[in-house]
């Protein structure tokens, strides 16, 4: 366990953005190759493996644990209301040829919520592409809903990999133990942990489980809110009226710490610092 200097004080910062607990039988009105998305825009990725890769984010409509009592600190807004339907081959190959890209991030919310969907879009989109050519499917997911049939897709593909950011339920005070299935899928899955340089919080560490498995492990610092974004604003470390500058480089410098104590990776939002959405 490592020490911090001078820690914080707790403080309790708002929950932003917060929506109902979306299940399956949310999306059944959606066709073969239809998503339900609440945005989808060019950017670059902020965290993980491909931090820095210039990305197609497709942000999907709705979370499982979307009320935000498990992850209060979230800021992303991906409302289920919000939600439109598109015929994601067509959305998607406009995109990667407008910007010639080749990582696709699917996003939300939760996108394994929607994976029966995803399965026939990136079947419908990856044959316009050389087996050399073809983009990376990269899956932000809380990990909840991954199954040992997700797992073997990813294998067959090649092309695709998951990033799982578990969550503390907010019934209990520590992480649930990694799952069986994570520690044999090293070679398509990641994990992603945000903490924050509050002692108090169950996101100050990471738990030991992380630290014994083979899957690249990733920290992030978290970046903390004093509101939500407005219509058409784009979030920006820089920005004092949005961001809680202070507590975020205190969950900056622990994330830091946490890296070089335990010999990991630290991974910061990339994004906010270039000010892209």
């Amino acid at each position: 366990m490592m020490s911090l200097l001078d820690p914080p004080t707790r403080r309790i910062f708002p929950v932003i953005n917060a929506d109902i607990n979306a299940t399956k039988s949310s999306y059944e009105m959606l066709q073969g190759g239809q998503l339900l998305v609440h945005s989808m825009f060019y950017t670059i990725q902020g965290e993980g493996p491909f931090a820095s890769w210039p990305a197609l984010f497709v942000r999907l409509a709705g979370c499982n644990i979307g009320l935000k009592q498990d992850c209060p600190w979230c800021d992303t807004k991906f409302h289920l209301a919000d939600g439109r339907v598109i015929q994601a081959h067509d959305a998607i190959m406009h995109e990667l040829h407008a910007h010639k890209c080749n990582l696709i991030v699917l996003t939300g919310g939760e996108p394994l919520l929607q994976w029966h969907q995803l399965k026939h879009v990136i079947a419908q989109v990856d044959p316009h592409f050389g087996m050399l050519s073809r983009p990376t499917w990269q899956f932000e997911t809380n990990g909840l809903l991954l199954r040992e049939d997700m797992i073997e897709t990813a294998r067959k593909h090649g092309h695709m990999r998951f990033v799982c950011s578990p969550k503390v339920p907010h019934s209990r005070s520590t992480y649930p133990a990694i799952p069986h299935l994570w520690f044999n899928s090293a070679d398509v899955l990641d994990l992603k942990y945000v903490v924050t340089a509050d002692t108090a919080s169950p996101y100050y560490d990471i738990p030991e489980d992380a630290l014994a498995a083979d899957n690249e492990v990733y920290i992030s610092g978290m970046a903390v809110y004093k509101r939500s974004t407005l219509p058409g604003e784009i979030a920006t470390v820089w920005d004092d009226t949005l961001i809680d500058q202070k507590e975020t480089a205190r969950n900056y410098r622990h994330a830091a710490r946490l890296a070089m104590d335990y010999n990991r990776h630290m991974t910061c939002q990339t994004h906010l610092f270039g000010g892209v959405e």
